[in-house]
């Protein structure tokens, strides 16, 4: 099936609902973005979804839309209670990756001019990727795990109000390092602390 792409904005292309699709598809992306997956999996996978029993309004992609197990990695879609399907594997099963946003007092014109010293320095002081070998900050794993987020602030490298803006206040409760593997501790103490890898990312956004 070709697939056709309607712009609604600058930044919002549309699928418009066809042949077997329940709901229109949204795609949150620029055109240069939105052309570099046009043949993509990731857009035929946004149709699948948009074909899903229950499914409301409209099946979603976020602008880092590639091929997921099922769902694309980026979408998103809210379903019926009642008539509605639960999918708790739909983009895959690494589960629980977060988003967040920090605000700046930052305008486009200050940083304009000196954004690549702003990338490498991001990229200097915020390590990524699977085992990061530039993070600086030592962690106590049990810590963590009992604690969560109360531990990153009691270290001092939080906010109070970082901990209410976490799901589940940053520690899921009874949490027990006891039923954790060895071989899952070990492979978590060298992600912990750092950006993560594949589809892990920072960007730099402009609010007009």
């Amino acid at each position: 099936m070709k697939i056709e792409l309607k712009q609604i904005t600058p930044y919002l292309f549309e699928i418009p609902k066809q042949d077997t699709m329940n709901v229109p598809a949204l795609i949150y992306a620029s055109k240069e973005m939105v052309d570099a997956i046009r043949n993509e999996e990731g857009l035929r996978q946004l149709i699948h979804m948009s074909q899903l029993p229950g499914i409301v309004k409209n099946a979603l992609a976020m602008p880092d839309i590639h091929s997921g197990y099922g769902f694309p990695i980026g979408g998103v879609a809210a379903f019926d209670a009642k008539n509605g399907i639960l999918s708790p594997g739909g983009v895959g099963y690494d589960i629980n990756c977060g988003v967040r946003l920090i605000r700046t007092l930052l305008e486009k014109k200050d940083i304009t001019q000196h954004m690549e010293l702003l990338v490498n320095t991001l990229f200097q002081q915020i390590p990524s990727g699977a085992g990061a070998k530039k993070k600086k900050l030592r962690v106590d794993l049990t810590g963590v795990i009992k604690q969560g987020s109360q531990w990153v602030v009691k270290k001092g490298y939080g906010e109070d109000r970082d901990i209410t803006f976490t799901e589940e206040n940053g520690c899921m409760p009874n949490a027990d390092i006891n039923n954790i593997s060895k071989r899952a501790l070990d492979r978590g103490k060298h992600q912990l602390c750092t950006l993560g890898g594949g589809n892990h990312f920072l960007e730099i956004d402009v609010v007009d």
